[in-house]
């Protein structure tokens, strides 16, 4: 299992660079994103604070306790233009740059 982790982890590392910008499916041009909450379609996102996890707008704004880690929400940053996050497709989380990612990304894998 962890050999299938490590695998799994260098692949969306050799996949998500600077010159790939689609991420996993969940960062592209297009501006829509599915919520992992809803499954629906949105293009305007709510990030939470303090976990940083990403639903849809509508999701996000009526949360007092996050769906996936259950951290209890301080509030919600509103992301209206989807290139300005990057959403891990391991976690769901959103960062503001590709290096934060990587970053992230590379702490899962170890």
């Amino acid at each position: 299992m962890d050999a299938e982790r490590e695998q799994f982890s260098a692949q969306l590392e050799k996949n998500i660079s600077p010159n790939n910008t689609e991420l996993g499916g969940q960062h592209s041009k297009k501006s829509s994103y599915f919520c992992s909450h809803c499954d629906f379609p949105s293009d305007m996102i709510g990030l939470l604070d303090p976990c940083a996890h990403v639903f849809c707008l509508s999701c996000a704004s009526q949360m007092s306790t996050c769906a996936i880690c259950r951290d209890e929400v301080a509030k919600v940053r509103i992301v209206k233009d989807m290139s300005q996050v990057f959403v891990s497709p391991l976690t769901l989380q959103g960062f503001s740059s590709m290096r934060e990612l990587q970053e992230h990304l590379r702490r899962f894998r170890s």
